[in-house]
């Protein structure tokens, strides 16, 4: 009512005031946002640091190792993605980026000082190499085809003649190159080796389907991590069970829509790249678990009319 006593030009003048205020603000808040959630990234890599350096020192069943010796040496991982390592071979060491290492059997002043090393190169988002009395190299980063219960241990075989054939069957499942990208753990008490794996940081839709389906980066995929280890790969790890959770809405919508008759996998991609451009994967993600999944159904809707 009181600005209908004003001259045209000052409430028009007035408006756009309040309305590049109101633009200005939405873009501070989206600002914040993208802050906050990168500090959260960074406060859940080294809460999955810490979980395993306690996690490593409870437990005296679970030994992290490099596959057995006799075997061929770990690749170097390529610097432009940084993920769980075996231990690498001496005359490759000097090609990789140091790692800062941390022993946690030990109380000196050397192991409190790589500690406060890795919690000052949390802000990196990396997760440091950790050395046990087996080193094991674990940083940041984002296959299992159901083993069946395993033979039993032949008589006379020792402990590396079991992790060797166990590792021999794996290589006949996975490419060994592949094997080779992640760090392992020794079981002993199921005699089974179980990959360490971090989901690796992706940007668009298409990526989230490849590190599930085909694995990226030459890592295994997920869904054969899932399939052959089931849940044991995420070590009950908060920050992964949370994000492989919130991706598998894209990997849940992107089977739905090969469901639909003459679609497929690429064609799926496609729809939801070209429909959705405007949206990071992980935006999509959280879009699509708002309203109770009602997004969903307004996407699968929305291609009834998408052109092939």
């Amino acid at each position: 009512m009181a600005l209908k006593s004003l001259p045209d030009n000052l409430v028009s003048s007035m408006n756009g005031f309040l309305t590049r205020s109101t633009i200005h603000t939405e873009a501070l808040h989206t600002k914040s946002t993208v802050q906050l959630e990168a500090i959260s990234d960074r406060l859940g890599h080294l809460e999955d640091l810490i979980k395993m350096l306690l996690g490593a020192k409870k437990s005296a069943r679970y030994k992290v190792l490099p596959p057995p010796p006799s075997l061929p040496p770990a690749v170097a991982i390529p610097s432009s993605h940084p993920q769980s390592v075996c231990q690498v071979p001496s005359s490759l060491a000097q090609n990789i980026s140091p790692a800062i290492t941390i022993n946690i059997n030990g109380a000196d002043a050397a192991a409190s000082e790589a500690l406060s090393s890795t919690l000052a190169a949390v802000s990196h988002a990396t997760l440091s190499s950790i050395s046990t009395s087996h080193p094991m190299s674990l940083t940041e980063s984002p296959q299992p085809l159901s083993v069946a219960a395993l033979p039993p241990t032949n008589a006379g075989e020792t402990g590396d003649d079991v992790k060797a054939r166990v590792w021999r069957e794996l290589t006949i499942k996975f490419s060994e190159l592949r094997l080779r990208k992640h760090a392992w753990e020794w079981r002993e008490h199921d005699h089974q080796y179980v990959p360490f794996y971090t989901p690796q940081k992706v940007t668009t839709i298409r990526e989230v389907w490849e590190e599930h389906a085909s694995g990226l980066n030459g890592f295994l995929a997920e869904r054969d991590l899932t399939e052959m280890w089931g849940a044991k790969w995420k070590r009950d790890i908060g920050k992964i069970k949370t994000e492989w959770g919130r991706r598998q809405r894209i990997i849940r919508l992107v089977n739905r829509l090969c469901e639909k008759p003459r679609w497929n996998v690429n064609l799926a991609l496609r729809f939801l790249e070209q429909e959705y451009s405007s949206y990071s994967a992980r935006q999509f993600c959280d879009f699509l678990g708002k309203d109770s999944g009602a997004n969903v159904d307004t996407v699968l809707a929305r291609s009834q009319s998408f052109t092939h």
